[in-house]
């Protein structure tokens, strides 16, 4: 169950963290674009037709008011892609920790699977296998998956809350 969880978790965090990097390089190329223009609108002047036309005047009015509009885009992608960093950050550190909780996890099932075949292996060879000895494999398997949910406490606190519970619920057998 926490297994699937933290697959989920890990397509949605992946899934974000390509958006958040393609919405980065799309305002970087927009950037290189708006500034681009921006030189070539200032650089495309004919002096001759300046002096001596009217038309032209109006037209330095539209080519500044395009300026600004240029530059101010540049500022609104500049931002956007400052919280874009930050996210794409976010997105990498939560990604790793599902990732070190998903081997953690797959550490735990097997050394439990490990213990109960190891466990049946035991008892078949010799009967006298001490309840007590199950009772301590079973308290270091809940105690590695407490550990677990520790680590994913930053994740999510729901997840972790049920996996509690249910951790509860075996210790309360176990007596």
């Amino acid at each position: 169950m926490i297994e699937q969880y933290l697959k989920k978790r890990q397509k949605i965090v992946v899934e974000d963290l390509t958006k958040y990097k393609e919405e980065f390089e799309h305002n970087q190329i927009a950037m290189v674009e708006a500034k681009n223009k921006i030189i070539e609108l200032e650089n495309s002047e004919d002096v001759a037709t300046k002096i001596f036309s009217v038309r032209t005047r109006e037209k330095e009015v539209y080519k500044s008011q395009e300026i600004r509009d240029l530059e101010s885009r540049i500022t609104i992608y500049v931002t956007e892609n400052i919280q874009n960093k930050k996210m794409i950050a976010s997105c990498e550190n939560e990604l790793k920790t599902i990732e070190e909780c998903i081997t953690e996890f797959e550490n735990v099932s097997r050394e439990t699977s490990d213990n109960v075949t190891q466990m049946t292996f035991d008892t078949s060879l010799d009967n006298n296998v001490s309840r007590e000895t199950s009772d301590v494999k079973q308290m270091e398997n809940i105690v590695k998956r407490l550990e677990l949910c520790k680590n994913l406490v930053n994740i999510d606190g729901n997840r972790v809350n049920m996996e509690l519970e249910m951790l509860i619920k075996e210790l309360k057998t176990l007596n």
